[in-house]
């Protein structure tokens, strides 16, 4: 989604099964869990149906509203996909044409 990135990095072709699993968090998210800390190369644990997942925080990205401009944004973790689908997995993309074009 080319969010700009306000720490660490984004990610990158490493972020594959059997590596490190890693997570992004928005920035309200990482202020709220770390107050005055840098988050990145710390951990967070998420809970999924397959139990509890350890997660490296990798990188910030700015905080965005994604349902409505009038929202204030929700706290948000983005996961790559490459890591393994979860079935509440979100999937929100980005074109630059008619976005009809890109719905199946």
């Amino acid at each position: 989604m080319e969010l700009p990135v306000l720490a660490g990095r984004g990610f990158n072709q490493q972020d594959q099964p059997g590596n490190t699993k890693v997570a992004l968090l928005d920035a309200s998210t990482a202020r709220r869990l770390w107050p005055g800390e840098s988050p990145v190369g710390k951990q967070v644990k998420m809970g999924s149906f397959e139990g509890w997942r350890t997660l490296e925080v990798v990188g910030i990205v700015a905080d965005t509203r994604f349902l409505s401009i009038l929202d204030e944004p929700r706290p948000t973790v983005y996961l790559p996909f490459a890591q393994g689908y979860q079935p509440w997995t979100t999937l929100h993309v980005r074109t630059a044409g008619d976005a009809a074009g890109v719905l199946v």
